[in-house]
């Protein structure tokens, strides 16, 4: 009688745990969207500075001053695409013209903060707390240890993670040589929380 007692008391307790658990999952939900101007400024001027360092100019050549202009995606891309005929005019007789003509364009005509969807600083802690509490351990469970995990204020950083989120996986799978994650594992680890915001980052897995 003690031993079924028992096994109907620790039935109660898991019921109540997952309960307790069920209201939890339903309570969490990703902050609203939307960035400040500090986060949007920053971003852009990360963005411009490696446009800039990867320009293929000399180290010493002068950074001009440019005037940028918001654009959706597709008048964005129109204007990428203007630039490209003087681009391949010049290339041939002045080289460095045609970079600086090139990253004149890129730093000049900018994405719209509703073009670009960044996650802004709360939804980056919202998702670190979900790799904190969630993944890692899941992964864990299953042998898996990352080498480093970065720290909160290094991935909560919207210049550097606003685009594309840290995410554990990086540190497990190269998707440029076309190592995706097992199907099994992402089932088991979902990589990202349910929220609809992370649904273009999922797909990526």
């Amino acid at each position: 009688m003690r031993t079924t007692g028992f096994a109907v008391g620790m039935v109660a307790v898991a019921a109540s745990m997952v309960l307790l658990l069920s209201g939890c999952a339903e309570a969490r939900k990703a902050p609203p969207s939307g960035v400040t101007e500090a986060e949007l400024g920053s971003y852009r001027d990360l963005v411009d500075e490696q446009t800039w360092l990867y320009s293929g100019l000399a180290a010493d050549y002068v950074k001009p001053e440019v005037e940028r202009v918001e654009l959706d995606t597709s008048d964005w891309s129109e204007a990428l695409s203007a630039c490209e005929l003087p681009i391949e005019a010049i290339a041939a007789s002045d080289p460095e013209q045609a970079l600086l003509v090139e990253y004149t364009c890129r730093a000049k005509f900018q994405l719209s903060a509703g073009s670009l969807a960044l996650l802004n600083t709360a939804q980056l802690n919202y998702l670190y707390d979900y790799y904190q509490d969630t993944l890692i351990p899941c992964l864990g469970v299953r042998g898996i240890t990352l080498e480093r995990v970065p720290t909160r204020n290094e991935v909560v950083d919207v210049a550097r993670f606003g685009s594309y989120p840290w995410h554990p996986f990086d540190q497990l799978f190269d998707y440029g040589l076309g190592m995706a994650a097992p199907d099994d594992l992402v089932a088991d680890c979902p990589p990202y929380p349910p929220d609809g915001i992370f649904d273009r980052f999922r797909a990526q897995i």
